[in-house]
């Protein structure tokens, strides 16, 4: 098991422990010369223990990112659907950073971590208009551009790559991280029937200090009404939800914006 693991760099033992959906905050390593980073399972002896290392040469100056992703058998996994591969690797994702672009706001950079899920779309339920996160993220990519908020609520639902399916929802609350910058993990596993009964489908926000928060998922449902019936006689309708009225007088080519329903 990988629940806590021992994080090497070069033979010595920098992280004792370190236990599944947490995170360091920044640290200083030397840049311009090969480091080895390695992953031992937990409670190791030495660096003869490693069962995973990469070699890096890392650029002065520049912030990175260390994800431990994937699987140590993937005999005993579901495949990726895209056919990427899912071994265990610490990946380094260069450009990470602790402070937003603008004062005031929230910087995001989304990595998707499912390795049981195909290409996604995430859809974050700004108002008045949703912000699609764009590109479309595949296993174990990361979005290069940030997407910078205000500091609130938002539901953020996974889509397929079509955009027209969700698969899961979550209630994203960046209300108190204004002037920081935060990486967005989509964690777990979608079906962990099919996958040893791993960990389900999670939403984390790592922050600069290691600090990781987990997003919860919603159980609800959001809807939105939008009035498109050109017949003359249904110019101004009202519309009823589970015998309530909820909208009255509701105008042709009129729009309501997002309710949560149950679902």
């Amino acid at each position: 098991s990988l629940k806590t693991v021992d994080v090497y760099v070069g033979i010595a033992k920098q992280y004792d422990d370190f236990k599944y959906r947490s995170a360091t905050g920044f640290i200083t390593v030397p840049a311009g010369i090969k480091i080895t980073f390695g992953v031992a399972p937990g409670n190791s002896s030495s660096v003869a223990d490693v069962i995973k290392n990469i070699s890096a040469t890392l650029g002065n100056g520049k912030t990175y990112y260390a994800i431990l992703q994937g699987v140590s058998d993937a005999s005993k996994y579901a495949p990726n659907p895209d056919g990427k591969s899912t071994d265990l690797q610490l990946m380094l994702i260069e450009g990470g950073h602790d402070v937003a672009t603008n004062s005031g706001k929230v910087d995001l950079r989304f990595f998707q971590g499912l390795t049981d899920a195909p290409t996604v779309n995430v859809r974050i339920n700004t108002t008045p208009t949703p912000t699609l996160v764009n590109p479309a993220i595949s296993y174990g990519d990361t979005t290069e551009n940030v997407t910078t908020l205000s500091p609130a609520r938002y539901q953020v639902d996974v889509l397929n790559k079509g955009k027209d399916t969700v698969y899961v929802s979550f209630d994203m609350d960046v209300s108190n991280e204004k002037d920081t910058g935060m990486l967005i993990i989509s964690s777990g596993f979608v079906k962990p029937s099919l996958n040893n009964s791993g960990s389900p489908i999670a939403l984390l926000g790592v922050l600069p200090t290691g600090r990781v928060i987990e997003f919860p998922m919603l159980k609800d449902a959001y809807l939105q009404i939008i009035h498109d019936a050109s017949d003359t006689m249904l110019g101004y309708v009202d519309v009823y939800l589970n015998g309530n009225l909820i909208g009255q007088g509701f105008g042709y080519e009129e729009a309501m914006p997002y309710m949560k329903v149950p679902a």
